[in-house]
């Protein structure tokens, strides 16, 4: 709970502890409701989710109060079903990764004429091999296919990079969103892999999250 009134308080903070926590645990950072104004508040959720970690909590929800409560409904928690990603890391993989396809299908299909379609080509086709290994992980898991899954991750990110820098009309919060989608799978599989391991390496990495 590092409750924070500033954006740069809370990013000190952020700081702070994940460098204490490493990649030992996942940090949800608490944000306190009742000293914020709205704005103040929706500014620290997406703060946090662009910092890279998985999600935030609230304190406490009694002080959210109809407006907040209402903003939240149609802003960051308009998805009603809650999940906490540590609890099944593989399936929350998943799930990023079906999200990362939909919004690069939406991209192509729509901006096709900005982006070069080559390379948009090799992000949805990458994509659906990531997809498909993260399931075989789902069904079967081994210290092979983590790696495998990895590195896929690590190669779909270098492309869909390279993809939307192809237009340098493209904003950086749209390259931003689609990259982290990928950098929390793959923080979620790494973690699922170290856990599992017998000796808690992840297998050809530097121990890094």
């Amino acid at each position: 709970m590092i409750y924070s009134s500033t954006l740069s308080r809370l990013s000190d903070n952020i700081s702070y502890m994940s460098r204490t926590v490493g990649n030992k645990a996942f940090i949800y950072p608490g944000i306190a409701v009742r000293q914020l104004e709205s704005d103040d508040l929706l500014d620290q959720i997406y703060m946090i989710k662009d910092s890279g970690l998985l999600g935030s909590t609230i304190f406490a929800m009694a002080h959210l109060g109809n407006e907040k409560s209402e903003i939240l409904s149609i802003g960051p928690y308009r998805l009603k079903e809650t999940r906490v990603p540590n609890r099944n890391p593989v399936n929350s993989a998943r799930i990023l990764v079906e999200e990362f396809l939909y919004k690069a299908n939406n991209i192509k299909e729509h901006n096709n004429d900005n982006y070069d379609d080559i390379l948009g080509n090799m992000v949805i086709s990458n994509a659906g091999q990531v997809h498909n290994y993260i399931l075989r992980l789902i069904n079967k898991p081994s210290a092979e296919e983590y790696q495998k899954t990895l590195s896929l991750l690590d190669n779909l990110q270098e492309i869909t990079k390279k993809w939307l820098d192809a237009d340098k009309t493209t904003r950086p919060a749209r390259v931003k969103l689609l990259t982290n989608y990928i950098k929390e799978a793959r923080m979620l599989l790494a973690y699922e892999q170290r856990k599992n391991s017998p000796n808690g390496l992840v297998l050809g990495s530097s121990n890094k999250i």
